[in-house]
């Protein structure tokens, strides 16, 4: 769709799907010392734009810091009493937008429909039975799922 994307996740086949679903760029935040850094040094200065879709509180206030002046961090995680910090000098002096998206609605969605049918975006899925579910939970928490896991109650 014209836009370049970096993927921000942990571990060498997360990688290996941001790349193969056409991402330019991966940074393993287990694997990198200074993950602002190294995504303002990949990115020539930091991302215009940030979807965050992370619980972790640590990523959250991260994406602020790394995007670039006048760029825009979208947050849609909701980690439970979790807080998103931007020291409000750095955040003026940038200019950055702090926004908060639940995930859209009945447009977004018919549209989002449309951009998967026409093939501009790819979201690998794995349709298991219910009595999966325990072991999606531990795969879950050892954050080791790659793409998503749809449950089919009828198995």
């Amino acid at each position: 769709m014209g836009l370049r994307v970096l993927g921000i996740d942990g571990g060498d086949e997360k990688g290996a799907l941001v790349k193969s679903l056409g991402g330019e760029a991966f940074v393993d935040f287990t694997k990198t010392k200074d993950v602002v850094a190294e995504i303002q040094k990949i990115t020539d200065g930091g991302p215009h734009g940030v979807i965050n879709v992370s619980v972790s509180p640590a990523a959250i206030s991260q994406s602020c810091q790394y995007v670039r002046t006048l760029g825009k961090v979208v947050l849609v995680g909701l980690p439970a009493g979790a807080v998103c910090e931007s020291p409000v000098f750095e955040h003026v002096v940038k200019s950055i937008q702090i926004r908060g998206s639940y995930v859209g609605n009945r447009q977004d969605t018919a549209e989002a429909i449309d951009f998967f049918t026409r093939g501009l975006v790819k979201s690998p899925i794995k349709i298991v039975g219910l009595s999966e579910l325990p072991e999606v939970y531990k795969l879950m928490e050892k954050g080791a799922i790659v793409g998503r896991y749809v449950l089919d109650t009828s198995k």
